[in-house]
């Protein structure tokens, strides 16, 4: 049977995928609690090998979590995440694509949420909240996204 219609676009991405071929630069760290795909991740317990999503203002941010095709069909787009004590792979320098909980622009200031609800925490923002996200200075948008959206984050972390 012959294929008589195909899409003229690529879907949307999915958050912790990388973005183009620029250079990426990604740690790993074990996961302290489960950490889904494309968020921030912060320094776990043990700071030197465990990372854990934010949870309070103030935490050492590490960068964001990278997805990976073990656990989840990809194109299904069903939730995914690392289970406790995998190996996290997280995106340090580079770009990347996150879920937004509000719309963001090019130019707009980047943010992280470590406190809202649970579904919320470690998604990218444009704005603290009223003290609920932190910022991220050594971050900018490539791409925006409208809220609940996939937008493009690259982040240059220390």
């Amino acid at each position: 049977m012959a294929q008589t219609s195909y899409p003229t676009s690529q879907p949307e991405s999915v958050a912790g995928l990388v973005f183009g071929l620029n250079p990426t630069t990604v740690i790993s760290r074990a996961a302290e609690a489960a950490i889904e795909f494309g968020r921030a991740v912060v320094q776990g317990t043990d700071k030197e090998t465990q990372a854990i999503q934010p949870s309070a203002t103030g935490q050492v941010l590490l960068g964001v979590s990278i997805a990976v095709q073990k656990s989840r069909d990809i194109a299904a787009g069903t939730s995914a995440n690392y289970a406790a004590t995998e190996s996290v792979g997280i995106v340090t320098e580079g770009q990347i694509y996150v879920e937004v909980d509000q719309t963001v622009s090019p130019g707009d200031a980047v943010f992280f949420r470590h406190t809202g609800a649970a579904a919320d925490i470690g998604k990218f923002r444009l704005d603290a909240d009223t003290a609920k996200a932190d910022q991220i200075t050594n971050a900018r948008w490539i791409k925006g996204a409208a809220a609940g959206g996939i937008a493009v984050l690259e982040i240059s972390l220390p």
